[in-house]
């Protein structure tokens, strides 16, 4: 509905499932930033794959999005231009899938061998 209305923000928190497909099902909501606008996003470490995977993509791929500062796991980034592409596509929604089952399986492990 947001984007039918060509709503636009200036200001979005992202700090939700650490899972990669939810991440960067997330991610699609920064199409409605508006050009100054800065997105934070939340668990941004190593440790949480999905989300690092996922946003560090995300900021690879779109030189119009700049990392402001970090601060802990919070990452701010300023879309600095308009996007020229989607800023989630089909090759993203692959690799999401891609990486899917591998870090639940790494999750897993590490979660099994925490308890012994």
């Amino acid at each position: 509905d947001a984007a039918a209305r060509q709503e636009a923000y200036s200001f979005m928190l992202i700090d939700g499932c650490h899972k990669i497909r939810s991440v960067t099902i997330d991610l699609k909501w920064t199409r409605l930033l508006a050009v100054g606008g800065v997105v934070c996003f939340h668990d941004v470490v190593p440790e949480l794959r999905g989300v690092w995977l996922a946003v560090q993509r995300f900021v690879s791929r779109h030189p119009n999005y700049e990392v402001i500062a970090q601060a802990d796991s919070l990452l701010a980034v300023r879309k600095t231009a308009p996007s020229t592409t989607p800023e989630i596509d089909a090759s993203d929604e692959w690799y999401a899938r891609m990486w899917y089952l591998p870090l639940q399986v790494e999750r897993k492990w590490k979660k099994l061998h925490k308890a012994a």
